[in-house]
């Protein structure tokens, strides 16, 4: 009891003194009571400090034991305040919380009398489906609940789409930016992904929606994927905020969904595109964006102005498909 005691006073000190610390001490914490005591002033405070916090409290995924009602007040803070960057943090720490596991098994098929092979999502075993307020497992969320917030968090940007196409395109950008690969690593991370699948492939055949998760639809797979995003009108217009997605992304999913929209429906206008405007994505460290932007550099606006230096810097990229485009603009310029 006093060592709890101790650490809730760390907790109070760090905060008010704008001390980093306070993040490590937080998330140590298991004094249920005492955390969701803090989601009204936390979120409440103004400084940059708190802010920071905040966001990379968010991060840190929303899975510690005892820490659901804090999780549950932040979020119904930000969604109840409409701050489309705290809820763009949840959307992504949410579809990180189901964690399912692709298993193979054998199913009866009367029409032809006999098993046939088939793929299967499981859940994680480790996450009860429900929990009762008095069960001990109620210190983390069921598995009930993580499917829930994460359409919940998705629910947040679909209304936001229906009011404010542009605003909810400029939020949901950011949000898909902050994906890592570590997150989509396997096809089942991808399927439970809830908030980027929709984002990305709300109009796709290939997959199937239902409420304890995405599948892939019989007869197709995830290779056959196609940018068909959510609310279509808000990725129109766009072509810099693409671009700047495709520079920043942090997991090859939305990476390569990117550059699938942009060679689609923006052929016409990357044809002249500006050449200051691809040296990020030439310095890029993914070989899929390097690819994409020494395609583009061919009959891009202003090539004939870059140094030899900028040549030399270009020509250092480790990337056996780019170079040699890159070789032939060096000859031909």
């Amino acid at each position: 009891m006093a060592a709890q005691s101790s650490s809730t006073l760390l907790l109070d000190e760090a905060f008010a003194a704008g001390d980093e610390r306070f993040l490590a001490a937080l998330i140590e914490s298991t004094a249920a009571r005492k955390l969701k005591s803090l989601a009204d002033p936390w979120y409440g405070d103004s400084r940059p400090f708190a802010r920071k916090m905040l966001l990379r409290y968010i991060d840190d995924g929303g899975d510690r034991p005892h820490h659901r009602p804090l999780v549950k007040s932040l979020f119904k803070l930000a969604e109840l305040n409409e701050d489309d960057e705290a809820m763009g943090h949840f959307l992504v720490a949410f579809d990180r919380l189901v964690k399912r596991t692709v298993t193979r098994a054998s199913v009866w098929d009367r029409a032809t009398r006999s098993s046939v092979p088939t793929v299967q999502m499981r859940d994680d075993k480790s996450v009860p489906d429900k929990v009762g307020n008095r069960d001990t497992r109620a210190h983390r969320f069921s598995q009930r609940t993580r499917r829930y917030l994460r359409r919940r968090a998705f629910r947040y940007f679909r209304l936001l789409a229906k009011r404010d196409p542009s605003r909810y395109g400029a939020a949901i950008r950011a949000a898909l930016a902050r994906y890592q690969d570590v997150d989509l690593a396997s096809p089942s991370q991808i399927l439970d992904a809830w908030g980027l699948m929709h984002a990305l492939y709300w109009g796709s055949p290939v997959i199937d929606r239902a409420p304890k998760g995405i599948r892939i639809a019989a007869g197709r797979s995830l290779a056959e994927l196609e940018p068909a995003p959510f609310c279509p009108e808000s990725w129109g217009g766009a072509l810099n905020g693409l671009l700047e997605l495709c520079e920043k992304a942090g997991s090859r999913t939305v990476r390569v969904f990117t550059i699938g929209l942009l060679e689609r429906d923006y052929a016409a206008v990357l044809r002249s595109v500006k050449v200051a405007r691809l040296k990020g994505l030439l310095r890029s460290p993914h070989d899929e964006v390097q690819t994409f932007a020494a395609k583009l550099l061919r009959t891009a606006t202003g090539i004939e102005s870059l140094t030899v230096d900028e040549w030399l810097s270009l020509l250092r990229i480790d990337n056996a498909t780019a170079l040699p485009l890159l070789c032939e603009l060096v000859v031909k310029h």
